[in-house]
């Protein structure tokens, strides 16, 4: 998760960053911007008995302004909107390991960011 100045991850290891993460996520005064955030619902619902609510997802956003048949992911999003690319290189590696690497933190904290800076732009 991200705010805008700051990225914190949670490691479902620990029962305390999981209900930090569920306090979060389940606080409807608190709204939650993502891409594909109904994918990231089932699995949270499933393996952590955790609902989002008060989302945006801005996959399902860009698809209805964009007039795409398919969603649009996070990667093509920041390409579209804010003309930058965003690296995926950590997506596919091993998120069960602890510690995270380095460079898995920096594109957790990207990828959470990123829903932010395309939300903001298209703001305005």
């Amino acid at each position: 998760m991200a705010t805008e100045s700051k990225a914190f991850l949670f490691p479902v290891r620990f029962a305390v960053a999981v209900a930090a993460a569920k306090e979060i996520l389940t606080n409807p005064n608190i709204k939650k911007i993502g891409f594909g955030i109904k994918d990231d619902n089932k699995e949270l619902r499933n393996k952590l008995n955790i609902d989002i609510v008060n989302t945006q997802d801005l996959s399902m956003t860009l698809k209805r302004l964009a007039g795409e048949k398919n969603s649009i992911g996070a990667r093509a999003a920041v390409a579209m909107v804010l003309g930058k690319r965003l690296g995926k290189g950590a997506q596919k590696s091993n998120w069960g390991a602890y510690p995270l690497k380095e460079n898995q933190i920096l594109y957790a904290a990207n990828d959470a960011h990123a829903a932010i800076c395309v939300e903001r732009a298209l703001s305005k």
